[in-house]
């Protein structure tokens, strides 16, 4: 792009050269920049998203323009981060996704991301981040609240949800909203069972202690099994395979039959829901879950080969991303999968 001072606005141009319509950074230009060069309406969402892609260059130039200062270029996400005092806006450009974080002083941290964003959304973005306002607009105060709809009655959803929410939407794993909605059933029904609401999420604070995490990790070892075969777990910290009764949770014990005394049903939904994934989400969630039961911990083959997707980085790379832009600096809680580090509270 050239960019060129028109009186007292600077102006920019994709075409070599400045007219009357080259106004500083008008939609008539950006329009033009961004035209799809199709008119047919209803078109496919995955083809709309490629011809979205937000250039590099420009999304920096548009920062600059409005105060904000480039923080991160994570070029495995494809991601640009940038920051202007309390707020901060990360911009994915291969999937043009755009999410928000600002820190309201009396809603506490709100946050929104925005899907096959132009360049015409993404100028209102970075001269008015609150533009972001209505559908989607999530808020909270702290950790032991759900992150709540605003202005929608009794609309929540808890950090797991909302994690993979933005995990799903800024790497572009989850296109398909029946199967967005399938994983975030799994993932707060499994926190259900782990914690009541209001409770911060602590590994070792479960109800049912051990039970809990027996009748829901051991369901999912069966769901590996009868998906891939056998398999094992390994560790990335200390490099050890555990297989058998050495995996975690993979005991019986008087917490376990208590558990599914209350919770067999549940146990079943959530299993059948796992199953009716697509084979790469599968195994991003499960991969997440096993990890954060233990820390590094991973699901292997019995040649001791991870179980992997070409989304596996982009994927584990937005988790941090959400970690980092989510959570309060001196918040004790892992970036990457949201449980509580330490006791006490967060805030």
């Amino acid at each position: 792009p050239i960019v060129t001072a028109l009186r007292d606005h600077k102006s920019v141009s994709y075409f070599g050269f400045v007219n009357p319509l080259d106004v500083s950074y008008g939609a008539i230009l950006l329009k033009l920049c961004y035209a799809s060069g199709s008119t047919t309406s209803g078109s496919d969402t995955t083809a709309s998203s490629k011809n979205a892609a937000l250039p590099i260059e420009f999304v920096r130039l548009m920062a600059q323009q409005y105060g904000y200062t480039e923080v991160c270029h994570n070029e495995t996400s494809c991601m640009l981060s940038f920051r202007k005092d309390a707020n901060r806006i990360n911009v994915y450009y291969t999937t043009a996704t755009v999410g928000t974080c600002l820190n309201h002083p009396r809603s506490g941290k709100t946050q929104l991301f925005r899907r096959n964003v132009d360049g015409v959304t993404l100028v209102s973005i970075f001269a008015n981040p609150r533009v972001h306002t209505g559908t989607g607009y999530y808020h909270r105060k702290n950790m032991t609240q759900k992150w709540k709809l605003k202005g929608a009655n009794n609309v929540f959803l808890n950090d797991s949800a909302r994690r993979w929410q933005y995990v799903g939407e800024t790497t572009g794993l989850l296109t398909d909203e029946k199967e967005m909605q399938t994983v975030i059933d799994i993932v707060t029904e499994w926190d259900s069972l782990y914690w009541d609401d209001g409770e911060l999420p602590h590994m070792y604070e479960t109800n049912f202690a051990c039970g809990s995490h027996g009748g829901l990790v051991r369901m999912m070892y069966q769901v590996v099994r009868e998906t891939y075969g056998d398999f094992q777990c390994w560790s990335h910290s200390s490099n050890k395979f555990y297989s058998g009764g050495e995996m975690p949770y993979n005991h019986k014990c008087d917490n376990l039959r208590a558990f599914l005394q209350v919770h067999r049903v549940d146990v079943r939904r959530i299993k059948e829901k796992l199953k009716s994934l697509s084979r790469i989400v599968l195994i991003e969630l499960m991969q997440w879950l096993i990890g954060r039961e233990r820390c590094a911990m991973r699901l292997v083959d019995m040649n001791g080969e991870m179980f992997m997707t070409e989304w596996s980085l982009l994927v584990m790379n937005a988790h941090r991303d959400y970690g980092e832009i989510m959570y309060p600096r001196n918040a004790s809680v892992c970036k990457c999968c949201g449980i509580m580090e330490t006791q006490g509270e967060v805030m």
